[in-house]
């Protein structure tokens, strides 16, 4: 088992005292916990200098515990001294090292090493396991093609293997952009294979989000995934992304499945670097509640932790069936369906979409038992001309989860799928699951609620004044637990969402009840979540206000029964103009990825405003939901 011994010292820096802790040792995410109570020993107005001579190994949960007090304390009263390479490129790889202060340990000194716990396991781990257990199973299907364990193996080292030729080594920022195929699957562990951070991009984003991404993310390689956006126009799409003036990319690697990867020749390229359990793997850019996008850095550990829950929540099993109609690139897909088929040995099936007739054929010729999604695909799913509730009598279960339900369409969805037995949950990128409602929890639960907590996490509710709330009172969410998220890349401490207690503050508004089942209200902020999408209505304002004719702009959710949200834009045109919406449509494509693009307007000759000059947002829903409930 790893270990970590804290020795409490003082230090003298240029007559500056501070209090020192000696580290010796690995900081994982079992350690982690002894490196915070340790930091909580410090009080405020305190300095601390942390000597890592004796470690050559932090986690992304050490990680965290050195951001949250450099938060609590300040910057310029904490300090790393004596850091290992190691270390050192962990920093980098996290962005810590732009707002943490260290100096590196001299090179003659000697070096600690430590022994790899055996009971976690990487992502790479976890597939050895695989093919060594069970290499000739069938773990995936699409198209009418079965893959082994074997067969994954073998691509996923032929795409390591091109991926390493192309420059991509242990810690890159390596971006993979596509829909779900055979390819991504297979890029993706071959990036766990590499030791590579996979950064996960939605395929609906244009080349300029993508090229913004880039500088925010540091990415330097592109995997070309699958993309039906510019399925005909790759040339332009690759010359815009790789623009030299304008992005951080400077290779693309060829991944769609028009590319066979099965039976290459392949150099061995094990030993070229170890992956821990608990280094960082993957970054997922969410937009949170301030709509500058975030890259979210989160371990393997997290990863399969998250993964299992979901395993052991549904009683998955290698007689199971999932249906991976959620996008991968999502955290929700990447956990539930990706990772929970993979520790639980289910088979995998990869429809070619997400429309109601494929989802009938591949629940009907598969017999799948497991799908999850958002509440949009399974209304359409029920709501199609052609549904017989016979088609999809095989789903046993079904985590329902990314965007807002009703009452109502949750009673309908469980009438015309009598079988299956629908699971809420709450999540985010930076934690998931958060909560989740049990196998088989009651209807009344399942309905009006989001769950339990996790076992093993911790969850407050708190006031306007971040004080405490009672059962049944409303207020902000804060959790905190083993699957928390190191940070967000290279985001100063103070911008960062946890306090000083170490709760990740998340912005949603929810309260508990008396049997502590979690009631979740709605979002503090103004985040849009279209069918599961997230968007930010400053991004679309800012692209409708580049229109010549427009002067004004505000744009919000409104509720949708399909999607959730829909988004609505009330407008102000310039004198003399004239609008015209298929016009407005054309200029946003240029612009905006088309789940982002509002579906409403309403004009207006001036907007309210409040007394400090700013557009009254409340007052404006208001009066755009009545006109709405009067149509």
């Amino acid at each position: 088992m790893a270990s970590l011994n804290i020795t409490r010292d003082n230090a003298n820096l240029k007559n500056f005292k501070a209090i020192k802790l000696i580290l010796r040792g690995r900081i994982d995410s079992i350690t982690a916990k002894d490196l915070r109570d340790a930091l909580r020993g410090i009080d405020e107005g305190e300095a601390v200098v942390l000597d890592f001579k004796g470690v050559s190994y932090i986690a992304s949960s050490g990680l965290r515990e050195i951001l949250i007090a450099a938060k609590r304390l300040g910057n310029d009263l904490i300090k790393l001294e004596n850091v290992t390479p190691e270390v050192d490129d962990i920093l980098k790889t996290s962005g810590f090292n732009t707002f943490i202060n260290y100096t590196l340990k001299e090179p003659e000194a000697e070096q600690n090493n430590f022994k790899f716990n055996i009971q976690e396991m990487s992502l790479n781990d976890l597939l050895e396991y695989k093919v060594k257990s069970e290499g000739d199973k069938i773990f995936l299907k699409a198209g009418g093609f079965g893959y082994s364990w074997r067969d994954i193996d073998a691509g996923a080292n032929a795409i390591a293997q091109e991926l390493y030729n192309s420059g991509v080594r242990a810690r890159s920022h390596v971006a993979l952009c596509g829909v779900n195929t055979v390819n991504w699957v297979l890029t993706f562990f071959a990036l766990q294979k590499l030791g590579a951070i996979a950064i996960l991009l939605n395929n609906n984003q244009t080349p300029e989000e993508i090229v913004r991404l880039s500088h925010l993310g540091d990415i330097t390689h592109f995997c070309l995934g699958n993309i039906p956006a510019f399925k005909n126009n790759y040339e332009e799409f690759i010359n815009k992304i790789l623009d030299p003036q304008n992005s951080l990319i400077h290779n693309v690697i060829d991944v769609r499945d028009s590319v066979n990867f099965m039976g290459r020749d392949v150099k061995d390229l094990s030993g070229l670097t170890r992956v821990m359990p608990d280094d960082i793997c993957l970054m997922i850019f969410t937009s949170g509640s301030t709509g500058t996008p975030k890259g979210v850095l989160i371990s393997a550990n997290n990863l399969i932790n998250a993964s299992n829950y979901c395993v052991e929540n549904l009683l998955m099993n290698d007689k199971d069936k999932t249906c991976a109609v959620l996008p991968l690139f999502h955290i929700f897909g990447l956990t539930s369906v990706l990772l929970a088929s993979v520790i639980s040995g289910a088979e995998l099936i990869l429809p070619q979409n997400s429309k109601p007739d494929e989802l009938m054929q591949i629940l009907s010729k598969e017999h799948c038992t497991i799908l999850h999604s958002v509440p949009t695909v399974f209304l359409r799913l029920v709501n199609a001309p052609d549904f017989k509730p016979e088609l999809a009598s095989s789903l046993r279960a079904s985590y329902l989860s990314g965007a807002p339900v009703s009452e109502s369409q949750l009673e309908m969805l469980m009438q015309k799928l009598p079988n299956n037995h629908f699971v809420r949950r709450y999540g985010m990128s930076e934690i998931t699951p958060v909560s989740r409602t049990r196998y088989d929890d009651s209807i009344e639960h399942i309905i009006k609620t989001v769950g339990k907590p996790i076992e093993d996490f911790e969850i407050k509710i708190v006031n306007n004044e971040n004080q405490e709330c009672k059962t049944g009172e409303t207020g902000e969410i804060l959790v905190q637990g083993r699957n928390l998220m190191c940070s967000y890349y290279k985001l100063a401490p103070d911008k960062q969402p946890f306090d000083a207690q170490g709760f990740l503050h998340t912005g949603d508004l929810g309260f508990l009840d008396d049997d502590g089942y979690l009631h979740f209200v709605g979002r503090s902020k103004e985040l849009i979540i279209r069918g599961g999408e997230n968007i930010m209505p400053d991004e679309v304002a800012a692209a409708i206000s580049a229109h010549e004719d427009i002067t004004e702009v505000k744009v919000m959710g409104v509720p949708d029964e399909i999607y959730g949200e829909a988004v609505a834009a009330a407008i102000v045109l310039r004198e003399g103009a004239s609008f015209n919406e298929d016009n407005m449509r054309e200029f946003l494509l240029t612009k905006l990825s088309r789940f982002k693009i509002p579906s409403l307007y309403f004009i207006y000759d001036k907007l309210p405003v409040l007394s400090n000059g700013k557009i009254d947002g409340v007052t404006l829903k208001r009066e755009i939901l009545a006109k709405l409930n009067k149509n």
